[in-house]
């Protein structure tokens, strides 16, 4: 499985979420995620990894108009979830 595929399985798996949150190194992630079926390279889970945390810094129109505009609604400005841990883990 690819690394967003093992992200979509395990989320919502608060016990793993705490797992990986309290791993130091991009290895011991990666590691534990290949005991969860990734078959990702390394290089390939590391590209993932930077586009989810890419992906959780950037705003979409809406968000931005939600924002600028001023209409209350509460904007999401970073990842969720696993990618959250991921995206904060391996840089």
């Amino acid at each position: 499985m690819t690394t967003k595929e093992v992200l979509a399985k395990l989320e919502g798996d608060e016990a793993l979420a705490e797992r990986l949150s309290a791993l130091k190194t991009p290895e011991e992630v990666y590691a534990m995620l290949r005991e969860h079926g990734l078959t990702d390279t390394m290089e390939t889970f590391r590209k993932a990894c930077a586009e989810a945390k890419e992906a959780g810094s950037r705003l979409s129109p809406e968000e931005l108009d939600a924002i600028v505009g001023g209409s209350g609604q509460t904007v999401p400005v970073a990842a969720t979830g696993l990618e959250a841990i991921l995206a904060a883990i391996v840089v």
